[in-house]
């Protein structure tokens, strides 16, 4: 599967969140409307937006990019642009970074499951060896056997026993894991598919210059 050539079209910004993660029971003339979390937890949206294409090459590989995903049908691999917030980064010992805000670079983090979880499961154990301690809101990729490559965040932390972790996660699984799958902190992402090609390539401009706008949608 393809994946989206972050460093070629970098965005000036992205927004990743999860969409219909609860459903409303409606307003009463008396009370707040109730709110209940919907079983599968939702499905990732991910917003790209001023992309520039300026020079030729970016241009040709937007044009390619939006051709291959035949109007939204064909799903591709959207990294998180999360590197700053993995394990592999770390600050100074008081928390501080350096002046630019930029972080150190720790040893590769191999990461994998070490108890099974099934579909939906929303707490995971897993192994981190390498890189700094988690700290809850990081986020992290399974490659699924039949789903492919997901997003997950880690949304608490419930127990730690030296390099292993009880986390609680969201979205729940998309697929039941088995202990040895990898986990995948060094270059998150999700297999999206494009939701509006009609918008996603901006017109060309007398400098023979343009902008691209993306939103993805999770693919089933």
């Amino acid at each position: 599967m393809d994946i989206y050539p972050f460093d070629l079209l970098p965005p000036a910004t992205e927004r990743w969140r999860l969409s219909s993660v609860a459903l409303s029971g409606g307003v009463s003339p008396t009370r707040a409307p109730t709110l209940s979390r919907t079983d599968g937890g939702g499905f990732w949206m991910c917003w790209m937006n001023e992309i520039e294409l300026i020079t030729r090459p970016q241009i040709k590989a937007a044009r390619a990019l939006e051709a291959s995903l035949d109007g939204g049908v064909t799903s591709i691999i959207v990294p998180a642009f999360d590197w700053v917030f993995s394990p592999e980064t770390v600050a100074h010992a008081d928390g501080s970074p350096f002046e630019d805000g930029s972080l150190y670079l720790s040893s590769p983090v191999a990461a994998t499951v070490t108890a099974p979880a099934a579909l939906r499961a929303t707490i995971l154990q897993a192994m981190f060896v390498g890189g700094g301690p988690l700290e809850a809101g990081e986020r992290f990729s399974i490659i699924h056997p039949t789903k492919g490559k997901r997003l997950y965040t880690i949304a608490r932390i419930r127990d730690r026993v030296a390099d292993t972790y009880t986390l609680e996660i969201r979205p729940p699984l998309r697929e039941a894991v088995l202990a040895g799958a990898e986990v995948d902190v060094s270059t998150p992402g999700c297999v999206m598919r494009l939701g509006n090609p009609d918008d996603f390539l901006g017109a060309i401009d007398a400098l023979h210059e343009s902008v691209a706008n993306a939103i993805w949608v999770e693919a089933p």
